[in-house]
């Protein structure tokens, strides 16, 4: 089993946890810090993946900060790996491969996860959430010969998602269990004329 001690250990790539290590560099340059993702990829612009399925946009387009942003900051990443036990009184975390972590600061940054209504046959294939790049790819390449696609919730994503697809020249539904679409940011008359445009292209929403 490999050890590390680290200063610093921010599991999450994303936001904040690309924040909180810029923030940790203002007043400690030279402590030891690390990143941990599950995902494969340096930090990238998540609202950013609806342009990689719309129009197959580059992850190097795609970056939340430049390439080299952890080599400057002098940040170990540990990226594509998945924490499988954190054990709080011993101040570390074993990864799935078996790597042993030690702390002294831990950041839990992973951000949320989508929430998949408990619809029969949800589990299949051809359903998907849509957060991460992953996502975007395997929407991407289930879109061959696909006509019509349901979007299931109205909000920034869902309408995000449907705009990419609408590009892809697939057909979409939208299923949005409040009474209007983009309600957490939307008033009902700026929502509707946000409906107006996309019915005008073709979307069919239901509420």
């Amino acid at each position: 089993m490999v050890k590390n001690s680290l200063k610093y250990l921010i599991i999450g790539n994303s936001a904040g946890g690309i924040g909180a290590a810029e923030a940790i560099r203002l007043v400690d340059k030279s402590g030891l810090m690390a990143i941990v993702s599950d995902e494969p990829y340096p930090a990238y612009s998540r609202p950013l993946i609806s342009k990689h399925l719309a129009e197959g946009r580059p992850l190097e387009r795609m970056l939340f900060r430049p390439a080299d942003f952890y080599d400057k900051n002098n940040v170990r990443t540990f990226l594509g790996k998945k924490v499988a036990r954190l054990n709080v009184d011993k101040h570390t975390v074993e990864l799935e491969e078996g790597i042993e972590i030690a702390w002294k600061k831990l950041l839990l940054a992973t951000g949320g996860l989508p929430i998949v209504p408990l619809i029969k046959g949800s589990e299949r294939r051809g359903v998907f959430t849509f957060t991460t790049l992953d996502d975007a790819k395997a929407i991407g390449q289930c879109l061959n010969g696909t006509a019509r696609a349901v979007v299931i919730g109205g909000g920034l994503i869902g309408v995000s998602v449907t705009e990419a697809l609408l590009k892809r020249g697939v057909a979409v539904t939208i299923v949005e269990m409040k009474e209007w679409i983009l309600n957490t940011i939307l008033d009902e008359a700026a929502a509707m004329m946000e409906t107006a445009v996309l019915r005008k292209a073709g979307v069919d929403i239901q509420t």
